[in-house]
């Protein structure tokens, strides 16, 4: 389904952007705790200086897709490290830049 890392991070972005109802933003995060085979309570949000603005109401393909993503982000990661993520946190910029983030505890 996916062809590249670069694919996956622009999916992120996608969901975000379809997601995000607020007009101006610094920022738009996706986070996600990895277990097995799924994601734990993914949260996306908008930040605004120092305020974190939840999205309210995510669409449901794209929670299962975001997963999806993760998970197969968490893989790649273990072969071409082999070290395995526990999470992750994508951060998109108004410029079009991102940010991932690996936790590995």
């Amino acid at each position: 389904m996916f062809e590249s890392l670069t694919e996956k991070y622009h999916i992120f972005g996608q969901i975000l952007l379809r997601n995000s109802h607020i007009n101006s933003w610094d920022s738009l995060v996706i986070a996600c705790p990895i277990r097995s085979n799924y994601c734990t309570a993914i949260e996306l949000y908008a930040t605004k200086g120092d305020e974190k603005i939840y999205f309210p109401n995510v669409e449901f393909n794209d929670v299962f897709l975001a997963e999806e993503v993760a998970v197969y982000i968490r893989d790649h990661m273990l072969n071409l490290t082999g070290d395995r993520i526990w999470g992750l946190t994508f951060t998109l910029y108004p410029t079009g830049k991102f940010e991932i983030d690996y936790d590995y505890n």
